[in-house]
């Protein structure tokens, strides 16, 4: 038995001593790598255990995770009865990325990770030792009033770095005491907080609101950090001297902050494993999680006190009306389906499209032009307004449930009011004295502005558009009589959007755009100087002329500088209805038929819209200062891409819908390709996410139609 180590599992108390195992109780299934021992003593009674050594001189170029699978079925053993054995985490990371890059499934790759959580991870170290390095050279620390023998702390600073040290010799067996331990079902919600902070790449333009609100300084004041017990039964298993803490790492436990380790260190390794052959990358990701500091508690007693500061630690709010409602059937379903936003829990980590279910019922009514009823909503309602919202978007036909189609665009606003809601905050901000409309009107401005949300929605420089829409709103609601209280009923905005329709209808909708529009509209962009050129055209034909699906193509000294950018909902419409979360949890497949055909999708209707296009020739000097020239307007211009090249496009439309499938961002038509249409980030800012099918959360995309074409068509 000595040619399988044994000692080092009997060590971890997950085989009996050597002398209570017999020879017949083993049967070698690949060499010396996996074994089933069977019968193993367990207390009073008996159990089997299978062993997949990958550590040391058992690891191999291959895990052989299908024959494990296999052997786990044979022996009827569940993934709790496997121990797989490893040098540290980051190796098991890395052979579980390798892994998931073998399948084509999105559904398999996250049945890789499922069964990885569940099974026995063990990590076999030279050492038990692990030093952790401290901020300020060991002299800025805190200790707790009292310190005995039996219970005492220290607080110090440290950075994510020195945490890993730790957490790459123990994996999850650190949380050992910690009754919320690393939260597997949840675990894409607090990883799209973390992936901010290690975004190495910021592609992202159009910002609304703070772009440094995940800055690696910020961690510190916004994560409550890190509290380990160390049970002190031997002095040796804590020391703290100078700058370093020297830990026994058998004797640890991570009592608080488990979610914080599991799920960065999850987002760090999957950073890791795609920046693996860039150097640069790696060296700055490295770079981030060093200066990513946590408070660390450490706290050496007695094993009898760990409990007791675990429960105090890890204490929940008293539960509420509105808990029950966000539990209730109809909110787990809609849950399911709305991909873009999530009704909370209390307690549950906030989320981007994160809503309260009192939030979702009131931004819904804002959508529903309902603005005074969403301000002075009554929270004893919520439970019967949740159900009147559900009975408007949702199908249910027996078990089956699905969005209606028209409920795809109500969510599709929802989402757009954060854009809104932080373009309001940022003004109030940056408003000294506010008047009534800037302490009550929210809701109706918003109301307001989702009236020409098709115009805006993928518009470029929204904060010039909702300035424009607020300088209108403003015009209109000064005419009228109003306090306070107007805002609570709806009767003040029907006022207001009637006036609004009158005066819409009073505009020149077929004006010539003869020269002297074109003029002035030169002239105006040029007094602008922002680069921005739709918001501002937006802005100069408020009240001139009523035009929609403006779009803009930039000539710069003749070159066609952009490709153009269709609709959000090309994209998003793939994975609106795919109910993500909910797939990646209970291990539900994608299949193609689970997507709209070509012919019904909203990239083949933006495909065949007709646009108005503002052709925009600029000249650049030698310092690079631009300067309008000329103006070609298109009116009702179609890009005519289907008529020569349908087939090609079918084509790179199935292959985005395979990336979904197989869960490979790497699948996506590409620029690089020369494709004619590809998928390319477009979002507000680095917090504008969605859940893509192999767990992880990304910027959000759009399709676009590549720069050579626009040339050819524009120019021809």
């Amino acid at each position: 038995m000595n040619d399988l180590q044994i000692d080092n599992w009997v060590k971890e108390g997950i085989l009996p001593s050597i002398s209570e195992i017999d020879e017949s109780q083993i049967e070698k299934i690949d060499e010396n790598r996996l074994v089933l021992f069977k019968d193993m003593s367990d207390d009073d009674s008996y159990k089997d255990v299978l062993i997949y050594q990958f550590h040391g001189s058992f690891k191999s170029e291959d895990f052989e995770y299908e024959k494990l699978l296999a052997e786990m079925t044979h022996a009827q053993l569940s993934e709790r009865d496997i121990f797989v054995s490893f040098n540290s985490w980051e190796e098991e990371r890395e052979t579980i990325q390798k892994l998931k890059q073998e399948e084509d499934s999105a559904t398999k790759k996250n049945k890789i990770e499922n069964n990885f959580a569940l099974f026995n991870s063990v990590y076999f170290q030279d050492s038990d030792y692990i030093t952790i390095q401290v901020e300020d050279d060991g002299i800025n620390y805190l200790e707790s009033p009292e310190r005995n023998e039996n219970l005492s702390a220290i607080v110090v600073n440290c950075s994510l770095s020195e945490i890993k040290k730790l957490y790459n010799c123990t994996g999850v067996k650190l949380f050992r005491r910690n009754v919320r331990d690393g939260i597997i079902s949840n675990k894409s919600t607090i990883r799209s907080i973390f992936s901010k902070y290690l975004s190495i790449i910021d592609d992202t333009s159009d910002n609304v609101g703070d772009q440094n609100d995940y800055d690696p300084p910020l961690f510190w004041f916004s994560h409550n950090g890190i509290t380990v017990f160390v049970d002190n039964e031997n002095p040796s298993n804590f020391n703290f001297q100078n700058d370093e803490i020297e830990l026994n790492r058998n004797f640890c436990s991570v009592i608080n902050g488990a979610q914080t380790i599991t799920n960065f260190f999850l987002v760090y390794s999957e950073l890791k494993y795609q920046y693996q052959s860039d150097e640069e990358k790696l060296k700055k990701l490295e770079s981030l999680i060093s200066q990513i500091k946590v408070k660390l508690t450490v706290i050496q007693g007695k094993n009898k006190y760990s409990n007791f500061i675990t429960r105090g630690l890890n204490t929940q709010n008293p539960i509420t009306d509105e808990d029950f409602i966000a539990i209730s059937e109809k909110v787990m379903n809609l849950n399911k389906l709305l991909s873009e936003i999530h009704i909370l829990k209390t307690g549950e980590v906030e989320r981007d499209g994160g809503l309260t279910p009192l939030q979702f019922v009131k931004q819904f009514l804002i959508v529903d032009n309902k603005p005074g009823q969403s301000k002075n909503f009554n929270k004893g309602d919520l439970e019967t307004q949740i159900g009147l919202i559900y009975s408007e978007i949702v199908l249910q036909e027996g078990d089956e449930i699905r969005l209606k189609s028209k409920s795809e665009e109500i969510i599709q606003k929802i989402v757009f009011l954060n854009e809104v809601e932080s373009w309001w905050k940022k003004k109030n901000r940056e408003t000294t004295e506010k008047d009534l409309i800037d302490r009550y009107a929210k809701n109706y401005f918003e109301s307001f502005v989702i009236k020409h949300y098709e115009n805006i929605a993928d518009a470029e420089g929204k904060e010039r558009i909702f300035e424009v829409y607020f300088e209108k709103f403003k015009e209109i609601i000064s005419k009228k009589e109003y306090n306070y209280n107007s805002f609570k009923n709806d009767n003040l905005y029907n006022e207001i959007i009637d006036e609004y329709e009158k005066q819409i209808e009073n505009n020149v909708v077929n004006k010539n755009l003869d020269d002297v529009y074109i003029n002035k509209l030169i002239k105006f962009l040029n007094d602008n100087p922002d680069s921005k050129y739709q918001s501002l055209i937006l802005k100069f034909n408020y009240d001139k002329i009523q035009m929609d699906n403006i779009r803009v193509i930039r000539r710069v000294n003749g070159n066609i500088m952009e490709s153009f950018y269709l609709s959000s909902k090309t994209f998003s419409e793939l994975y609106q209805n795919l109910s993500i979360e909910d797939r990646l949890t209970n291990d539900k497949e994608i299949k193609e038929s689970d997507f709209k055909t070509f012919s019904e999708s909203t990239l083949y209707n933006e495909l065949i819209k007709k646009y108005n296009i503002y052709v925009i020739d600029v000249e650049e000097d030698s310092t690079g200062k631009e300067l309008i020239t000329h103006i070609t307007i298109k009116r009702d211009f179609n890009f005519n891409l289907l008529d020569e090249y349908s087939e090609k496009v079918q084509q790179l439309y199935k292959e985005t819908i395979n990336a979904f499938i197989e869960g490979e961002t790497s699948k996506f038509p590409t620029v690089k390709n020369g494709d004619i249409i590809y998928v390319q980030p477009k979002a507000i800012n680095k917090e504008d996410l969605f859940l893509f099918t192999n767990g992880e959360q990304l910027p959000k995309q759009t399709f676009w139609i590549s720069k050579d074409y626009i040339k050819n068509i524009i120019n021809n």
